[in-house]
């Protein structure tokens, strides 16, 4: 029944009169006939009596307002169940800045979803320059060797090498001849210097070649240094495979790669960047890479975020399924969605000061897409608006166990995250003031080996006033592991 609260008694009047004037020359034609016909009168019946029409106003104004202040709102679409889950009930009306999280989730619906692998479409890009030589090219020619074995007809695999010049040793094409790319992976020989630049555009081209929205088309990214002056066409590569709908994961091996530059290139297309700090550890890594990839149900994931004046996003962290942060930007591109994992993001959002009590405030919109692969491929697009009340301060009110939790470890990656802000703006005693707060924190939660590297890296901070690149590596991605959403989270689908 929707009310109209500026309508006048003689509208009102009117409007029920030409509804029971359609309604009666013959109310058996029209379907649900005397039920529409009661709903009508019974509105009249409200409108024209002031006290009714309060009481009913009073009634929607309650409902709305605990609709609203719900923390948790859920709904199923397809082979999904979405759920938005806010930190808080409500905004506080503050004359100054206030944060408030989002946490968003993507859970497959189990036992409805039917079993579809979706065939790949991935390249290899191995770099062979002469840091390489000996046990590391070893390891990478055993792995893409045992790859090989594992594909699938319907799979296409190429295989790219690179150091100073890229080659293309296995084509992308369908129905591989394994022996023959068997051999030509034995053959692999080290040597040159690193341009990933001339790698990775050999590699986009190779996907692209065979691009279908019906495979997982992804690059992995296998290296142990530095490139040397081609970051920006790197990244231009990365742009490109965005826009084409194609994942760049990177293998940094040992302590000489640069991080944030890998990080960067991956998270642009909704990849993941790992750190291989053991060679022996690369063929678990590239294997279970791959055997994720097998459980693909939505890929080509994406938020993009639509805010208005005085809301910023000013963090965002993938939780689930593989503890990346995000860069805080209105398109954030979060991966994949696997059939036995759910896909959670979460988001802090800042908003301005709020001097005045609201019934509902926006903190923006949202489209939240990605393309499923089930039995069909689609393309699923889901609108998402976030609303919260303004009220008073509420002191009583606690954050919900999930957030507590995810914020509890994400604040030890965001402290080694304050450390490298605080070096780079050349402030060494603040960032030995942060790397010891962590190293206490790492000791309190029983990560003692990755506390005993923040100790070491606190004394050489005060004696050289610089990290060493693997203690910093290790710190970084040591504590992004420690977001173990398993634990924030289950996995267990009804």
């Amino acid at each position: 029944m929707n009310v109209l609260p500026d309508a006048t008694s003689d509208e009102i009047r009117r409007a029920y009169h030409e509804a029971a004037r359609r309604l009666h020359p013959d109310v058996s034609d029209v379907p649900n006939a005397i039920e529409i016909f009661l709903d009508v009168q019974k509105a009249y019946e409200i409108l024209t009596d002031h006290n009714k029409r309060v009481e009913y106003d009073q009634t929607v104004l309650q409902e709305s307002n605990e609709y609203l202040k719900q923390r948790l709102i859920e709904y199923t679409t397809n082979q999904i169940h979405f759920q938005i889950q806010y930190s808080r009930s409500q905004l506080a009306t503050l004359d100054e800045p206030q944060l408030i999280y989002v946490l968003l989730e993507a859970i497959p619906t189990g036992s409805k979803n039917q079993k579809v692998s979706p065939p790949l479409n991935v390249c290899l890009v191995l770099d062979r320059s002469t840091s390489m030589q000996g046990e590391r090219m070893d390891a990478v020619k055993a792995t893409a060797i045992e790859l090989i074995r594992q594909l699938r007809p319907e799979d296409i695999l190429s295989v790219v090498t690179f150091s100073d010049r890229a080659e293309v040793i296995i084509p992308a094409v369908r129905r591989l001849d394994r022996a023959d790319a068997e051999t030509k992976i034995s053959m692999l020989r080290t040597g040159g210097g690193t341009e990933i630049f001339r790698g990775l555009e050999a590699a986009y081209y190779e996907v692209q070649r065979n691009f279908s929205g019906k495979r997982i088309n992804q690059i992995i990214l296998v290296t142990d240094g530095q490139t040397y002056g081609d970051e920006t066409e790197c990244l231009r590569i990365a742009d490109l495979a965005l826009a084409k709908g194609i994942r760049i994961n990177g293998l940094g091996i040992g302590s000489s790669w640069n991080d944030i530059f890998m990080d960067d290139l991956a998270t642009r297309t909704g990849g993941r960047a790992l750190f291989i700090s053991r060679i022996s550890d690369l063929n678990e890594f590239m294997l279970d890479m791959f055997k994720d990839m097998g459980e693909v149900l939505g890929d080509q994931t994406s938020l993009t975020l639509d805010l208005p004046r005085g809301v910023s996003l000013s963090y965002a962290f993938r939780l689930k399924p593989e503890p990346t942060p995000l860069p805080p930007a209105s398109g954030l591109k979060l991966g994949n969605l696997l059939r036995e994992s759910r896909l959670a993001v979460l988001l802090e959002f800042t908003i301005e000061p709020l001097t005045k009590r609201a019934f509902q405030y926006e903190l923006g919109r949202a489209m939240l897409s990605m393309q499923l692969h089930s039995l069909e491929s689609t393309t699923l697009a889901l609108p998402i608006q976030l609303m919260r009340p303004v009220n008073q301060l509420n002191l009583s009110e606690l954050p919900q166990k999930a957030f507590i939790q995810a914020l509890s470890l994400i604040s030890l990656y965001r402290m080694q995250e304050k450390v490298h802000s605080e070096l780079a703006a050349g402030n060494i005693e603040a960032a030995n003031t942060h790397l010891e707060k962590l190293a206490t924190q790492l000791m309190a939660r029983g990560e003692n080996e990755l506390a005993k590297t923040a100790l070491i890296e606190v004394e050489r901070l005060r004696s050289t006033q610089a990290m060493s690149i693997e203690g910093s590596k290790q710190i970084k991605y040591g504590t992004r592991a420690l977001v173990l959403p398993s634990i924030i989270m289950g996995d267990t689908y009804d």
